[in-house]
Parts: structure tokens; sequence; C-alpha cells
């Protein structure tokens, strides 16, 4: 601070010296003879012209110092912002304000709502914070089923199962370059043995993005992410390492595939979501059009230990 006020201050001096020199030229530009009766005409000339380049400097620092007024304003208006949309977070759910707590507090150097350079480990650390207190889940998977298994997710998974709620209902939403793999893991007992042994009771559907655009082409494929209680928002964007979360009101986009999937089951239609089977070990498939009654409260599946030993 001291060092640009020092730097204006010279600044200043040398317009003026800078102003004074160029009116002093065009004054004798215009009035070459130089005689004693002429001096008081170029010592006018050059004060004014002192004058008018200190004034021009002066004016040219408080525009500069204008515009940084402005933007630092600007920043503190949007911090403003910010605060109060995380209070009003906090406010409007507070069954989840541990979890509200982790997320606000990771993403307040950052873009608020938004926290980068996010590992899959921290996102589901902000997952559990969430089960803990949550009465209700709903989850959108974007990878196949095998992929809960090479990436080490049982802890999660189990965190899941063992916590009692309302309902669990997890969509896996396939890319449809991967849609093999999925077929593939659906036929692997193996796979799906692992997944319900570590998932318990979530009610578990699928669909091919393709699909879902064909089926319901105002819904955007949703990203990896959880839905709370139909208030916690938290997603995850793999590919670019980014989490985000929000706190949803009525209507809001997120909420639209599992609304979908409802309808669906409340006409008891067998697509386009295809419910996976919840059967015990070994005798895992996708169910039959007969089978598409919702599941039964808590049931326990037979050798849930494979979970870990797997």
């Amino acid at each position: 601070m001291r060092r640009s006020s020092f730097i204006g201050r010279w600044g200043q001096l040398i317009a003026a010296v800078v102003g004074a020199m160029l009116l002093e030229a065009i004054t004798y530009a215009l009035n070459p003879s130089i005689s004693e009766a002429n001096v008081p005409k170029f010592v006018s000339s050059l004060v004014v012209g002192a004058i008018v380049g200190w004034m021009y400097e002066l004016l040219r620092d408080t525009r500069r110092r204008s515009e940084q007024l402005v933007r630092e304003a600007a920043t503190v208006t949007s911090r403003l912002k910010y605060h109060d949309r995380a209070l009003q977070m906090l406010s409007e759910c507070p069954r989840h304000g541990a979890a509200l707590h982790s997320l606000i507090s990771a993403s307040v150097s950052q873009n608020f709502q938004f926290i980068p350079y996010v590992e899959v480990g921290h996102y589901r650390d902000q997952l559990d914070l969430a089960v803990d207190h949550a009465d209700r889940f709903e989850g959108i998977q974007r990878k196949p089923v095998s992929w809960f298994k090479t990436t080490g997710a049982e802890e999660y998974l189990g965190r899941l199962r063992e916590k009692r709620m309302r309902s669990k209902v997890r969509i896996f939403v396939i890319d449809d370059a991967d849609v093999a793999q999925m077929e593939s893991d659906l036929a692997d007992v193996s796979v799906m043995d692992f997944y319900w042994s570590c998932t318990g009771d979530v009610e578990t559907f699928w669909i091919s993005a393709g699909d879902l655009k064909d089926h319901f082409p105002r819904i955007a494929v949703p990203a990896d992410s959880a839905l709370f209680d139909r208030q916690l928002y938290i997603a995850y964007a793999p590919q670019y390492k980014v989490l985000e979360f929000e706190v949803l009101l009525d209507g809001d986009g997120p909420r639209k595939v599992f609304e979908e999937l409802e309808e669906q089951l409340r006409q008891e239609r067998s697509g386009p979501f295809i419910r996976i089977e919840r059967k015990a070990l070994g005798r895992s498939r996708v169910a039959s059009d007969a089978d598409l009654a919702p599941l039964a409260g808590d049931r326990e599946v037979a050798g849930e230990g494979l979970c870990k030993s797997v």
C-alpha cells in the first residue's frame, strides 16, 4: 500500500513536469522571441502546464481507484450471496446439517456449490455423512455393476445397507458404450452376489442413456449422484473430478428421473426402467414382468459376509 502511494506521488510529479514542458514548448512556438517582458508569460505557462499535468494524473489515479473499489464491492457482494445461500441451505435441510457443513466448508474457497479436484473416495466420504442422517436414498450410478467391485466400494455400500431408511432406490443409467458390460455383469453371478451382499435392501433398476433420452427427451441424462430425502443433492463428475451439491426445491431437475420411475411402478409397467431383482446368493437376475411389485421392506440376504470377503 505504501509502495503504491509512493509510486502514485512520483507519477503525479512526473505528469506535472511533462505538462509544464509541453505547455512551455507550445508557448515558445507561438512566440519564439524571449525578452524580459515575456518572462511572466513563460512562467505562467510553466505553472499552468504543471497544474494541468498534475490534474490529468490525479484523474487517472482516481479512475483506477474507483475501478478497484467497484471490483472489491462485486467480490464482497458475491461472497455475501454465497454465504446467504449457505445459511439458506442449512435452514432448509437441517436433517443433513453435518453433510452440508462439510460440503460448504470444502467449497468456501472455490465457486460455491462446486468443489474441484475431488477423488472418488472423497465423494463417497460426503455420501457417508449424508447416509448417516437420511431417511430416504435415491442414487444414480453411471457405471456398470462391476464398477463397485473394482473400485473398492464395499465400505460405502455397506454403510448404506446398514442404515435403516423408509426407502432406498438406485438407478444404473448406463452409457450406450457400456451396455454390453452391464448386461455381462447382470449375467455374472459372482458380480451380482457381491453387489447384493454389499448393498442390501436397495431397490435397483437400470436403463441405457439412449433409452432414457428416447423416452424422456426433456430430462437431461443425470450425473453420478445421490439424492437424500428429496432435498440434499450430491453429484460427481469423475472425468473432471468436480463435486456439486445443492438443496433442491419441488420440481428441480435431479428429482425427475425418480418421479418417472415412480410413475412406471404405479402403472405397473415393465419399462423403460428395468428392475434388477434381488435374490438369494447365486440366483440374482433381471426381473420379469411378473416381478414388478415393490420389494418387501427389510429382507436379509443370506451370506452378507461375501461383501467383505470378495
